[in-house]
């Protein structure tokens, strides 16, 4: 199974569960943190998110108590984004938009964990991008930038490539009777298409 982390799926978690305990995404395929993580409820005792090939955070903080590693993520991000995610949040846990199809289904009755292949989604802004743009989407918005990137962009026969080796990789990890040594492996390789995939149709909505 393959589960999307990325910036409506933690801000969901944030809007709808707010007695959250346990955020388990160790293991996993994250080649970046979303910083929407540093909007946790502080009810949260146990954060893990080691074990990704993410490169922005050191491991020594991922080590360090989910408190700590939530005040350390919501440092990197700037006022504007904080301001932004905060509204989006505001908005998703208004009883009007509780049956928004836009909005992630959610169940908050125990842990929350994810025990597939995750990854950061086209809109989840993330730690290494922060460091080079000092804004979230700027003026426009969290949400905007959210509804923009739902747009497909024109296929081009990179893009098309990029998705058949995309799902021919997400095909592979079905396989049950891989090693675990092969499924990371596999795992590696879905993170680097799924990534270059993303750039590819940003670049194309740019032109």
């Amino acid at each position: 199974q393959i589960v999307e982390i990325g910036q409506r799926f933690i801000l969901s978690l944030v809007a709808h569960c707010l007695e959250l305990k346990t955020l388990l995404l160790g293991n996993n395929c994250l080649p970046s943190i979303p910083l929407e993580i540093g909007l946790l409820p502080a009810s949260l005792n146990c954060l893990d998110l080691r074990g990704n090939p993410q490169r922005a955070v050191r491991y020594s903080v991922l080590e360090r108590s989910a408190s700590e590693q939530v005040k350390f993520i919501q440092n990197r991000m700037s006022p504007d984004h904080l301001a932004s995610a905060k509204l989006v949040v505001q908005e998703m846990s208004s009883p009007r938009n509780s049956t928004d199809k836009g909005n992630e289904s959610i169940s908050c009755d125990g842990p929350t964990s994810s025990t597939g292949n995750s990854t950061t989604s086209s809109v989840a802004p993330n730690i290494e991008d922060e460091k080079i743009k000092p804004t979230c989407g700027g003026q426009e918005g969290a949400l905007e930038e959210t509804q923009k990137a739902q747009i497909p962009p024109e296929e081009s026969p990179l893009v098309q490539e990029l998705q058949q080796s995309v799902d021919a990789f997400t095909k592979q990890l079905q396989d049950r009777s891989l090693s675990s040594a092969k499924r990371f492996a596999v795992k590696k390789q879905l993170a680097m298409s799924r990534s270059k995939l993303i750039r590819e149709r940003r670049r194309l909505k740019q032109e």
